[in-house]
C-alpha cells in the first residue's frame, strides 16, 4: 500500500509493504499466512520491519473468524480480530478490534469496520 497523507505539519507519504506465504487447508477451510512487513516511518513512527501472522477460520454461515499479529515496537504492532461477512463475490463486511501490543502508541484499543476485496 502506498498513500499519500496529509497532515498538519505537512504531506508525506505512508508505505505498508509485506511478503508472505500463505497456504489454505481444504479439510478446515481454514487460511494460514507467514511473512514479515515493512513500515516507513510516516506510517509507523520510524522505519520498521516484523513478522506478521494472519489465521482465518469458518464459523457458521459464512461468517469468519480473521486474527493478525503484527510484531515489533512501532506504530503498526498489533493484534487484530475481525468478524467477516460476505456481501457478494470476493468482498466481505469486516467488524472488530485492533489491540496495540507497543507501549508507544497511546489508544491501544481501536474499533475497525471496513470493507475487504478478497
Amino acid at each position: 500500500m502506498l498513500a499519500l497523507v496529509f497532515f498538519a505539519q505537512g504531506t508525506r507519504f505512508i508505505n505498508y509493504s509485506y511478503l508472505e506465504f500463505q497456504q489454505h487447508f481444504d479439510q478446515w477451510d481454514a487460511d494460514f499466512d507467514v511473512g514479515s512487513y515493512y513500515g516507513n516511518a510516516a506510517l509507523a513512527g520510524f522505519q520498521s520491519t516484523g513478522l506478521h501472522l494472519n489465521l482465518e477460520l469458518p464459523l457458521v454461515a459464512g461468517l469468519r473468524l480473521n486474527s493478525d499479529f503484527l510484531s515489533g515496537n512501532n506504530g503498526l504492532s498489533s493484534a487484530t480480530f475481525k468478524l467477516l461477512y460476505p456481501l457478494a463475490k470476493d468482498w466481505q463486511l469486516g467488524l472488530g478490534v485492533q489491540i496495540a501490543t507497543a507501549q508507544c502508541v497511546s489508544d491501544r484499543y481501536q474499533g475497525m469496520l471496513g470493507i475487504y476485496f478478497h
